[in-house]
């Protein structure tokens, strides 16, 4: 796990937000593009604290991710992320996931479908 700071957030649309994400050390988030990071709401019980979010920037071997985050008004996570300000300080894991383009496949047309906000693992 690593802590991160909300250094910026961007109203996209009345129910979607882009989240960036600094970590406080100063390290570098390695990530591949199609990767997700859990982030940790402090408040739910362990075995249903965490949520995955796909990573919506790219890699730039930086110490910063951005989240677009698409609100679920009847869930218990993303209203108490969507109140989060600038500033606000989150545990949040290491990106994971094998949704990642290969090689092998850039040479094919390629259709992708998706849900939620519609963009961030593409």
């Amino acid at each position: 796990m690593m802590q991160v700071e909300i250094t910026n957030i961007i109203d996209e649309s009345f129910r979607v937000k882009r989240f960036e994400l600094s970590t406080l050390d100063g390290s570098v988030i390695e990530f591949v593009p199609g990767q997700f990071v859990q982030i940790i709401h402090p408040s739910l019980p362990e075995f249903n604290n965490t949520r995955s979010y796909s990573i919506s920037s790219e890699n730039t071997n930086s110490n910063k991710i951005e989240l677009c985050i698409a609100l679920n008004e009847n869930g218990v996570f993303t209203p108490w992320l969507f109140k989060q300000d600038i500033g606000s300080k989150l545990e949040v894991s290491e990106p994971k996931g094998e949704f990642v383009l290969k090689e092998e496949y850039l040479d094919f047309p390629l259709i992708f479908i998706c849900t939620g906000t519609g963009i961030a693992p593409f």
